[in-house]
């Protein structure tokens, strides 16, 4: 990840699917080491790719989903991953790392994945 001077200039857009790889790796890596229930879960970096990957198409149909890039270089350095919980998890959530599970059994009860 880029270092953070001060006078750096971010440009934020509507996620398009074009920035689904950049998306998906710098929530991977970002998740995997930082987000509480994440780590307590022991997922990695490649597993919770997995997951943003099944929610990318939906980001881009939905037009809700914030990407932050650095103006001079393009880079994606944020994003606002923007999901109904109240909508039907998409396809391929059952295949996802069993690691998931736990974090999983924490969403449905406030209805993640419920229709």
């Amino acid at each position: 990840m880029a270092d953070w001077p001060e006078h750096m200039q971010i440009e934020y857009g509507v996620y398009v699917p074009s920035d689904a790889e950049a998306m998906v790796r710098l929530l991977g890596e970002v998740f995997s080491r930082y987000d509480p229930p994440a780590v307590a879960a022991g997922l990695t970096s490649a597993e919770f790719e997995a997951f943003v990957r099944l929610l990318c198409p939906r980001a881009a149909d939905e037009g809700l989903t914030i990407v932050a890039r650095l103006a001079g270089t393009g880079e994606l350095v944020g994003a606002l991953l923007t999901e109904d919980s109240a909508s039907v998890l998409p396809d391929g959530i059952d295949r996802l790392s069993a690691n998931f599970d736990s974090i999983l059994d924490i969403l449905r009860p406030v209805g993640f994945g419920v229709p």
